[in-house]
């Protein structure tokens, strides 16, 4: 069947106090290519001065971020060859299906301004990738370095650190204690990483895992792909969101409708990282005492949070 776009992509802004639609964008045509897919959207408002709010939308099959000015009522497209797919993170094997996708930059999460002064960073990765890597949003926000200057700036964008074997992610968010959280669709997981350290494989926690035999299991069958994470605002007790919803089953194979295929679930984010090597307040000789009990907490909080239908 051919694929007919017929309306360019929009941002659609809406003030949550009263649910009201206040305007939409339209991105200019020269910003949508040949089969793009605009799959994430990061706003950012620093100091809640709202005239100067950013959004950074990511364009996952043609590997592009198309950066939204507010105050200007313009965008532009952001290139980098770290946006790109890596192959060798392409060749998926879950749910006994194989198959490969060649998904360039999705994920994305902003660094809390409390942490870092008035510089902010947009953390990043591809979705067939096992790598994450960070820019300074000044650098996206300078329109007048995009497109022609794209080259003298590429070093800019920074790779931080490797997840390892399997790891692909497609979403993430950071919480205000500087905690990131980030899906494994690859492993039916959620992991995290407190932004303050080094981001190695030692300092990055899968939540709801258990150790057995130098094998790790989820605890839990909730998480089945993890497509979507988002942290909230909420300023009593902040929440990490997940969505999961069995998308290659429903792409390859055929979905039991007679199970629970589709789930929202919610997690407390201090209780979620409390006593594991992403709490800001954690020390590694606790995390080698009680790694145990560590993984079982953080299995009973999220259980705790969620409910599903019977």
């Amino acid at each position: 069947m051919e694929r007919n776009q017929i309306c360019l992509p929009k941002i659609a802004v809406y003030d949550l106090t009263n649910d009201q639609k206040l305007f939409s964008y339209e991105f200019p045509s020269e910003h949508v290519k040949e089969d793009s897919l605009y799959t994430n959207i990061v706003v950012d408002v620093a100091s809640d001065r709202c005239g100067d709010a950013y959004a950074y939308v990511t364009d996952v099959w043609r590997f592009g971020i198309v950066v939204y000015s507010l105050g200007k009522n313009r965008s532009w497209r952001v290139t980098n060859f770290n946006f790109f797919p890596n192959p060798a993170a392409s060749d998926f094997q879950i749910y006994g299906l194989n198959f490969q996708w060649l998904d360039g930059v999705f994920g994305m999460s902003l660094s809390p301004s409390s942490l870092l002064g008035a510089e902010r960073f947009l953390y990043f990765h591809p979705m067939a990738s096992f790598k994450e890597f960070m820019v300074s949003t000044a650098l996206l926000q300078d329109e007048s370095v995009w497109p022609d200057k794209a080259q003298k700036v590429a070093k800019a964008f920074i790779e931080i650190g490797d997840r390892g074997p399997n790891s692909q992610s497609s979403t993430s968010g950071i919480a205000r204690n500087g905690v990131m959280f980030f899906t494994q669709v690859h492993l039916d997981g959620i992991a995290c990483w407190d932004t303050a350290k080094s981001y190695s494989r030692n300092n990055l926690q899968k939540l709801f895992y258990i150790k057995t035999n130098n094998e790790s299991s989820p605890l839990s069958s909730l998480i089945q792909f993890p497509n979507d994470l988002k942290v909230d605002g909420n300023m009593d007790v902040q929440s990490v969101w997940v969505v999961s919803n069995r998308l290659p089953i429903f792409l390859y194979s055929q979905l039991d409708y007679s199970d629970i295929n589709f789930r929202i679930l919610r997690a407390n984010v201090s209780e979620l990282v409390k006593d594991t090597v992403c709490d800001p307040l954690y020390e590694m000789i606790n995390f080698i005492s009680s790694n145990t009990s560590t993984e079982d907490h953080c299995h009973q909080t999220f259980t705790k949070e969620n409910r599903t239908p019977s």
